[in-house]
Formats: structure tokens, sequence, C-alpha cells
């Protein structure tokens, strides 16, 4: 499967036909879409993965035609489990973490930094690509598929717990965070830069677990945060918090106070780091392990974004504290990793002798 987002839209393939939600890459995109092959024979066969209470009619709205029948055979969808009725009791019991929700072929998300009426638009070159892994790719996990370099040479499949966009305009933005990416891709070929990733299948079993809790927050810690802004979250009812605290994971002790009476009402606190790259590590300095006394967990080195929505999920499911902790702690789809690699760290600094002599015998 592949969707893409760019100017707000998605679109995916339906037996050989594009659909989209929304104009997915401006009016400029009206004619690229038709002219882009998709085989009879691609993502899974002959069908579509369908995600619940999506819509879908024809691209191009303007030329007559109706979207053929929407079937849902190809899973069945009593099987995907709804989150519970507002206000039920969720039991503490020890839930099966799924792995990346078992999906059985490749389920890539592309989009574009440029718009498509642009001359350097990147939205082509991104959907084809996409449209290549989604096809041929044996890497049966949710990717990213955006520009390598800023050229249009060959694009990068990013692992989609571990991705993420590191400049305002830059082609080139997204990046591979504490870790390097799955594979180089282009229309000619894939070439892996990893072999740790989950194999496409030729069954047809998913396993889809929907739960999800709205009421989750980020805190991004900055000097002279006061307490009164925790509280706020309590008395909004909120039941998880990612804190993105400073260093190796640390927080003001103005706020100790806060943190406390949020535990105590039952919000579940985790922490990550600000830096993005590296670990948290509580136990290093002492103000990490009073924070910890307070009732936060270290969420290792999974990205804020990352632990936002893992939280979401996890709350979906139950509300048990030492369960909660063990789900959030134990990986599912590499949000989580045993270390980072000595290439899993590299952000240039211009200026730099070494650095500069680098930058002249490559391109941008």
């Amino acid at each position: 499967m592949v969707a893409g987002d760019s100017t707000g839209g998605i679109v995916i393939r339906l037996r050989g036909c594009c659909f989209t939600e929304r104009p997915a890459f401006g009016e400029g995109a009206a004619a690229l879409l038709p002219i882009l092959e998709f085989p009879q024979k691609g993502v899974d066969g002959d069908g579509v993965f369908l995600v619940p209470r999506w819509r879908y009619f024809a691209y191009a709205e303007d030329d007559g035609r109706q979207p053929p029948p929407v079937s849902t055979s190809r899973i069945s969808l009593d099987r995907i489990s709804q989150p519970p009725p507002s206000g039920a009791a969720l039991p503490p019991c020890r839930h099966r973490i799924p792995r990346n929700q078992d999906s059985p072929v490749p389920i890539v998300m592309v989009g574009s930094q440029r718009s498509s009426d642009r001359p350097s638009s990147d939205a082509a070159v991104n959907l084809i690509n996409a449209v290549k892994a989604a096809a041929q790719s044996d890497i049966a996990e949710v990717m990213v598929c955006m520009f390598g370099p800023t050229s249009d040479e060959y694009c990068l499949l990013h692992r989609g717990t571990r991705v993420r966009k590191m400049h305002s305009s830059y082609r080139s933005t997204f990046r591979t965070i504490g870790d390097i990416p799955l594979a180089m891709i282009d229309r000619n070929r894939i070439d892996l830069l990893r072999q740790d990733y989950r194999r496409r299948r030729d069954d047809r079993n998913v396993s889809i677990n929907t739960s999800f809790e709205e009421k989750v927050t980020i805190l991004y810690y900055y000097p002279n945060m006061h307490a009164d802004i925790v509280d706020a979250i309590v008395e909004k009812g909120y039941r998880g918090l990612i804190i993105a605290g400073t260093g190796l994971g640390h927080i003001n002790k103005r706020i100790y106070s806060a943190i406390q009476r949020a535990a105590d009402a039952g919000v579940h606190i985790f922490m990550t780091v600000q830096t993005l790259w590296g670990y948290v590590q509580m136990y290093v300095y002492e103000t990490g392990r009073e924070i910890m006394q307070l009732g936060v967990s270290a969420a290792s080195n999974m990205l804020p974004e990352v632990a936002y929505m893992k939280l979401c999920w996890t709350l979906g499911q139950t509300d048990d504290r030492e369960e909660v902790r063990r789900i959030m702690l134990t990986p599912v789809v590499d949000e989580i990793t045993d270390r980072e690699p000595y290439n899993g760290y590299l952000v240039f600094q211009g200026g730099i002798p070494e650095i500069q002599e680098f930058l002249r015998s490559v391109h941008r």
C-alpha cells in the first residue's frame, strides 16, 4: 500500500487505479497519477488493504468515471479491535504486543517538500519510488519514502518509527534518527542498507489493533517552566504525558510537586530527550533519580512523537500502571533499539576544514 501526504491528501492503489480522499499533490498533479502504471499484480496480489472509515472517489473527478465497488473481503473487518466505549473500565491484564501489526506487505508513506506545479518539485520522483517500494520491495514494514540527497538521484526508505523531518524546506529533509535507513531506491533498483527487516509474506493475514486514547500530550520542557502547566494537563483529564526533557532526560525541581500530583492522579508519565539522538539516562545524575522517584519512566531512545503515539495506543488497551510501562518499554517496531550505531549520528558542522574538504568531494 502507498499512502501519500503532501498538501493534505492520501493516495492508495485499488485494483490498478488511483483514488484519493482529497487532491494529494495539488491541481498541477492532476495529469501525474493517470500516467503512472499500477500493475494488476502489485502490492499484495490483486487487491488492497483497507483502513476502516476511509472514503474513496476517483482522483480525476472531471473525466466522468466512477470508482469501482470497494471490496472489504481482503480483510475481515470484524477482526479489527475497536477502542472501548468512553468511560468503560479497562481490566489490568497482560496484552500480547503484535509485531508491526503483522502486515504481510510494505506500507509506504510518501509526500513532497515542494508542490507539483514547481519545476523543483520532488512529488513525482517520490511517488514513483514509493510505488516501486510497495510493489517490488521485500520490506514488509511501515516506511517513509522521500529524497535522499537534495538532487533527484535516489530516495531513501526510512523506518516509520525512527524517521523525522529535520529541515523546513530542503528536499532531503527526512532523516533516520539514531540508526540508518532501510534502503536506497530509484527507478531501476532497490539497494538494501540493512538486513534486519521484516520480510514480505505470501499470506493475507493481518492483525489490526486500533485502540487509541486521545487524552495524551507532549510537554517540551524549557527553563522557567511553572508547575501550573502540568496541573492544567491533569485538570483537563489527560491520562498520559510525554516529557521532552533536557540533557539525559531532566526537568527543573520547580515542577517536581506538579509531576508528583500528576502521577498520584493516575497520569502515566514518560521521559524522552530533546536532543533526539541518544538515550534517556536517568540514573546518571541525582536529578534523574529524583524524577524517577516521582513516577516518571525513562522511554529509552524513543523519539518524543513516537513515544506520544505509542502511549496513546497503549492507553487504549489498558490503564494498569505496570502493564502500561511494560508495553511502552517493549519494542514493537524498532521504536526502541538496543544501541545507536557509530554511523547513526552524523550531524556535520560547516566551517571545519575536514568537513569543508569532504563537502567539496561530494554534491549536496
